[in-house]
């Protein structure tokens, strides 16, 4: 090499090298967007818009205090015009389907009054924001926190709470590297191999060996795998192989259920509507019922149905209710074909009719429903639907009687009593009147009384 072309050499880089540190100090990365949704008032009104408009200020401020995200400007009522536009459903999946790919994240927040008016004394506002990514669905982290009404305290811990949910989201992203094997303390398995960990576990559960099957579960749950979490959750809530902990059933449903684990998710929505390992909440109920109910999990289709026929966590809407009603009854699922038979029955959510009441009754008083053996019985006695029949009517209460329904035992009394349907019997009567009457039914005492 000449000695004119190495002093070209050199003189470039020292040009370029002082170029190449300052592109790598101020290279710009671009910011995550953060699409804010809706802000729903639990209470139903109580909130005025104006604390709804401070709330949303403080998750404005949380993004842009931040080096890696920013608001994305969406208006989601024009998201929700153009979801029923288009003849589709307004959902959680139609709603980032239509995002797409113009944004990251998603945050919904919904706000409760510690009390059910908001110029109580000693008010709390509780704030529960959750953060979706929109490519998938999935939900990421949610993150509660409880903050005094006035302005100050609600953009302080509002913002402060997507903060932490933004942080645990920079945190789930960012890659671990060079760890080294030997500081890494539990075995590490392969996709199959967490899976037959899991099945092993149920063939076990199966076996009654419940302590084993247990073990089974943990190892494959504590390596992330959804199946083994949800399974293990069912040892905690039911007692098995483990002492009975609702708390700890519901860490392991949640954790599954963040994945997507659909069974997990009704469970998880199971616990949040009856107040097993965390307080009771109906519209979390409803949250999580509806990702199952919308993957075809029938005890979540029920639960959901159950929640809009009675008005639990959401509007009363019975139409909604006998929608997912039917959807868990045409799988089979035995308290949804009883309820499906009763809203026939009565005409609720839909028209009423007595054909349909009695078909759907008698699928599940085939398997055992108290309540569909009672309405069966009733349709029969009173010819509703069927042709009348009273000693059908008689063999039906019967049964769900014997399985301790009231009313039952009450119209099963007085089909003895008149000798409906059955050989005329008043030490049978009185007895029936009896059961009826130590549960409290009001006619059953009046009749032991005249007896």
């Amino acid at each position: 090499m000449s000695k004119k072309l190495s002093i070209i050499i050199l003189l470039c880089v020292a040009v370029l090298l002082p170029n190449i540190a300052t592109a790598q100090e101020f290279t710009i990365f671009a910011k995550q967007k953060v699409v804010i949704a809706d802000i729903n008032d639990v209470n139903e009104r109580k909130l005025n818009d104006g604390i709804k408009q401070v709330i949303r200020q403080g998750i404005i401020d949380a993004c842009t205090n931040s080096s890696d995200y920013e608001v994305f400007e969406v208006n989601i009522e024009d998201i929700k015009r153009r979801i029923t536009a288009n003849g589709q459903k307004i959902n959680f999946a139609n709603i980032c389907k239509t995002i797409g790919s113009r944004a990251d994240y998603i945050i919904f927040t919904n706000i409760k009054l510690s009390s059910s008016e908001l110029g109580a004394q000693n008010i709390t506002i509780y704030v529960t924001s959750s953060l979706y990514r929109i490519a998938t669905g999935s939900e990421i982290k949610t993150q509660v926190t409880e903050t005094l009404p006035n302005s100050q305290s609600i953009v302080s811990s509002t913002s402060q709470l997507v903060a932490n949910l933004l942080g645990i989201e920079q945190k789930v992203d960012k890659p671990v590297a060079n760890v080294p094997t030997n500081e890494i303390n539990q075995e590490h398995y392969s996709a199959d191999s967490l899976k037959e960990l899991d099945e092993k576990g149920v063939e076990l559960f199966r076996q009654k060996r419940y302590e084993e099957a247990v073990q089974c579960y943990r190892r494959a749950a504590e390596q992330g795998y959804a199946p083994a979490q949800n399974h293990l959750g069912v040892c905690y809530k039911r007692g098995k192989g483990v002492p009975r902990d609702y708390n700890e059933a519901v860490q392991w449903y949640r954790k599954a259920a963040e994945q997507g684990h659909t069974a997990a998710q009704s469970n998880l929505a199971e616990c949040y509507y009856y107040g097993r390992g965390v307080t009771e909440d109906h519209y979390e109920a409803v949250k999580w019922a509806r990702k199952a109910a919308d993957e075809g999990n029938r005890q979540a289709q029920y639960r959901l149905g159950y929640c809009y026929s009675n008005g639990k966590g959401v509007t009363q809407d019975r139409y909604e209710g006998v929608h997912w009603y039917r959807k868990a009854a045409e799988q089979g699922h035995t308290a949804a074909q009883s309820n499906l038979a009763e809203c026939y029955y009565y005409g609720r959510g839909v028209t009423e009719d007595h054909y349909e009441a009695v078909k759907w009754a008698r699928k599940a008083a085939e398997k055992g429903n108290r309540q569909a053996l009672f309405r069966l019985g009733y349709c029969y006695n009173n010819g509703k639907g069927v042709a009348q029949d009273r000693h059908e009517g008689v063999r039906w209460y019967r049964e769900a009687a014997e399985k301790g329904h009231t009313i039952a035992q009450f119209n099963l009394g007085l089909c003895y009593e008149l000798g409906r349907g059955v050989e005329q019997d008043k030490a049978e009567a009185k007895r029936w009147y009896q059961k009826a009457a130590d549960k409290g039914h009001p006619r059953a005492k009046e009749k032991l009384n005249n007896m």
